[in-house]
């Protein structure tokens, strides 16, 4: 779901802020009348930063490609297929603004998450130093005080934590190499099942596909046309997969709609809209109203994972703190039963 582009020329990152300004300003321009090549010179003009990647847009233009294609170079592979699907069925300013105000709520959480994350790295950075101290600093002196007596167990029991925790690492260093090598579908489906987290990326799905359907259908397509149109993207895209799976349940005499039935990130309600006979214009509106109910949904859900981090950290602190006073106690504690 995640990705800033690079800008070729200057070797720096495309920020979501940049991103979110280009759209937003190149959708309220282009409602206004303004033409794609006046909208751009128009951003040139109000935004330096911008200038060289409004430069390589022009650039793309030139060659005969279009916008999505002219953007292509610094956009996420969903945004990307989302521009596309809007230019071809001639909805690109409302694609653009969607885009805006998509990566203005990525903005926005992001703050959300640095507002409430900054309290808890610094009880951490504390609680480290603190652990620092008395593992090289405290407990070496006492136990010159106390003499040795247990300390082989702590040391054993301090070479498996390391142990285990260099085995976990390794473990998800291979697991990351294993999920970047599978297909987009499979990648989806394994993030949609992860526990707390898995719901947030299932919402944030069930928009992208709800919402390319509604502007595919709203662009004068029928379902027959949308799997067709679906097709020629590229194999590797979700909305490939998609396609392919609703032209084969239709083979199998399946409707359109239950055919989306595996995809546990497609709504329930997309599926009996799709199924239910309704006619485009209705179906149209219908998956319309429903892309933005996901999308509203999609930020009640990240909402609601922000509130969460905050008391996860404060209890993972105060593990950490039980932990660093038992292993300055205990070795004290050893010593102790020794006198008796």
């Amino acid at each position: 779901m995640k990705k800033i582009g690079i800008n070729i020329f200057t070797g720096k990152r495309i920020s979501i802020k940049q991103q979110a300004f280009l759209f937003s300003t190149l959708g309220d321009l282009l409602s206004t009348g303004f033409s794609i090549h006046q909208s751009l010179e128009f951003v040139k003009v109000v935004s330096k930063r911008n200038q060289i990647i409004v430069n390589k847009i022009i650039h793309g233009l030139e060659r005969g490609n279009n916008l999505p294609d002219s953007m292509k170079f610094f956009l996420s592979e969903s945004i990307y297929y989302q521009l596309k699907i809007a230019d071809e069925h001639g909805d690109l300013v409302n694609g653009m603004k969607k885009v805006g105000d998509f990566l203005k709520l990525r903005i926005t959480q992001n703050e959300k998450i640095k507002a409430v994350v900054v309290y808890p790295i610094f009880l951490f950075l504390v609680l480290f130093s603190i652990i620092f101290a008395v593992k090289f600093l405290i407990m070496p002196q006492t136990a010159d005080l106390t003499g040795q007596t247990g300390t082989r167990n702590h040391h054993v029991i301090s070479y498996i934590v390391y142990a285990v925790g260099l085995t976990i690492i390794l473990l998800g260093m291979v697991g990351y190499q294993n999920f970047k090598a599978k297909k987009c579908i499979d990648r989806i489906n394994l993030l949609v099942k992860i526990p707390v987290i898995g719901q947030l990326f299932k919402a944030y799905y069930q928009y992208f596909v709800t919402s390319n359907f509604a502007l595919m259908i709203n662009g004068g397509l029928d379902l027959k046309q949308v799997v067709s149109a679906l097709l020629k993207f590229d194999h590797q895209s979700l909305l490939y997969d998609v396609g392919k799976t609703m032209r084969a349940g239709f083979n199998e005499g399946m409707n359109f709609g239950a055919s989306l039935a595996r995809y546990s990130f497609v709504s329930e309600e997309m599926i009996v809209f799709l199924s239910n006979g309704s006619t485009q214009s209705e179906l149209a509106q219908n998956l319309k109203a429903l892309s933005r109910l996901s999308f509203k949904e999609m930020i009640r859900k990240s909402n609601l994972l922000i509130k969460l981090i905050q008391p996860v950290s404060f209890a993972v602190i105060g593990i950490l703190i039980v932990g660093a006073y038992l292993q300055m106690l205990l070795p004290m504690y050893d010593s102790m039963k020794g006198l008796y």
